[in-house]
């Protein structure tokens, strides 16, 4: 019935609000040594980015490099090549502020590959 009350922007804003606390809690985990719960919150945050603000988004192109983060933890590195390279192809892009962070994950990745780009 609350739902009912809310304008489409409040509900947009809730599900970004939400987001934002799964981002944080998916930090929280990854430091904590949990890469696998981290990464269904990180799936989980960048499913609404996508949704709400857009894959161009600067905070759609970091959840995207954080979740490359997590696989590349549990070495899922295939997963998380295909996240960063994403990421970093849209950073480019989009001339994103955080370019140079997206960059390093992407580096840090291909290393444990032992990929060149």
């Amino acid at each position: 019935m609350a739902e009912d009350v809310l304008s489409v922007d409040e509900k947009a804003n809730t599900h970004l609000l939400l987001g934002m606390c799964l981002d944080a809690y998916a930090r929280y985990l990854l430091l904590s040594k949990y890469p696998s719960q981290a990464q269904k919150m990180y799936e989980k945050a960048l499913h609404i980015s996508e949704e709400i603000l857009g894959e161009t988004h600067p905070q759609t192109i970091v959840l995207m490099s954080d979740l490359a983060t997590s696989l590349d933890a549990q070495g899922h590195l295939d997963e998380a090549c295909f996240y960063v390279q994403r990421a970093s192809d849209l950073a480019r892009q989009t001339e994103h502020p955080e370019l140079h962070m997206v960059l390093s994950n992407l580096a840090a990745i291909l290393m444990h590959t032992g990929r060149e780009l």
